[in-house]
């Protein structure tokens, strides 16, 4: 049976290098964030391999099989909804909900999911559904970092589920999204490698603490108290960053993977679904960035560690 490892955590945390690392593995497939399935498997958007989807030979398979066996045409597909609906967002219902996540989370309230909700759930596990024939895989790896949908998943499905907490020093995390540009290195149909720059979307500073706050606390907790260590596991992007194959030899043994982490290889093809850049450029794993340090604006480290210097401490990051 296969194992399907979920990495969770905030955005701009790592997720995506990590999701590449344990998929070049033996036995290993990064699936990436694979949410995004119905959204980008179609698009001219680029593959992890370098290809756009819409020609990727891998997915183009898949995109076949996934149509055959559930009798939809391929333009279909960008209508196949794999996101969770917030119950009517917007609404009271929705605020509250908002404001009682850790409770309903820590719960289980799967009671609370709509018709609509439920056949979303469904749909992910018909993605899921691709791999699990593969015979020559035996971990899916998703780092779709959305914990309310792997929990409901990990009822769902009949794999074992393996939860990955990625914790970054929540000062980095915010110095990542406030950086104005992003490149893309991949090739072009002659196969020339070529350098794209693009500009990322304005961030609000206080929204990024807030929310680094509250997920990291929420799945602090849930981690710590409702958990089995044999199911689950901390990783702090700084100590994957420094020490790759030490840390993933702990993990390994901790739950019982069989990974030769001697195999570490960046740069063995791989065929992801969204996340960043990093997913094409990243061939090898850098050490940590500590740009943060003398990069980010005074006021903003102020306010972080303000807001989040208990939960710095509880990750042994220093205040």
């Amino acid at each position: 049976m296969k194992k399907i490892i979920f990495i969770l955590g905030s955005g701009h945390s790592g997720s995506t290098v990590l999701d590449k690392a344990l998929g070049s593995f033996p036995r290993s497939h990064s699936l990436g964030e694979i949410f995004f399935f119905s959204r980008i498997i179609t698009s001219d958007t680029l593959c992890s391999c370098g290809k756009k989807y819409s020609h990727c030979p891998f997915w183009k398979t898949k995109r076949k099989l996934f149509c055959t066996k559930h009798s939809i045409k391929e333009e279909s597909i960008k209508k196949f909804r794999m996101h969770l609906l917030p119950f009517g967002e917007g609404g009271i219902f929705y605020r509250l909900l908002d404001t009682i996540d850790l409770t309903l989370n820590l719960l289980g309230f799967s009671i609370l999911l709509n018709n609509e909700n439920k056949k979303i759930i469904k749909n992910n596990i018909f993605v899921f559904d691709l791999f699990q024939h593969e015979t020559q895989i035996d971990y899916l790896i998703d780092s779709s970092k959305n914990f309310r949908r792997a929990l409901f998943l990990k009822n769902k499905l009949k794999n074992k589920s393996i939860f990955l907490h990625l914790i970054r020093d929540g000062r980095a995390v915010i110095f990542s999204y406030l950086k104005k540009t992003y490149k893309v290195i991949s090739t072009d149909e002659a196969g020339e490698l070529q350098t794209r720059e693009y500009k990322r979307k304005e961030s609000n500073p206080h929204t990024i603490i807030k929310n680094w706050k509250r997920l990291n606390t929420f799945l602090y907790y849930y981690f710590k108290y409702f958990l089995s260590p044999k199911s689950s596991y901390l990783i702090r992007h700084e100590d994957f960053a420094a020490t790759p194959q030490k840390t993933f030899q702990k993990m390994s043994d901790q739950l019982g993977l069989q990974l030769n982490v001697d195999a570490l290889d960046l740069t063995t093809e791989s065929h992801m679904v969204g996340g960043n850049s990093s997913r094409i450029n990243a061939k090898n794993i850098h050490a940590p960035s500590y740009k943060w340090k003398t990069g980010l604006e005074k006021g903003i480290r102020q306010n972080f560690e303000k807001a989040a210097g208990n939960l710095l401490s509880k990750f042994n990051y220093p205040v």
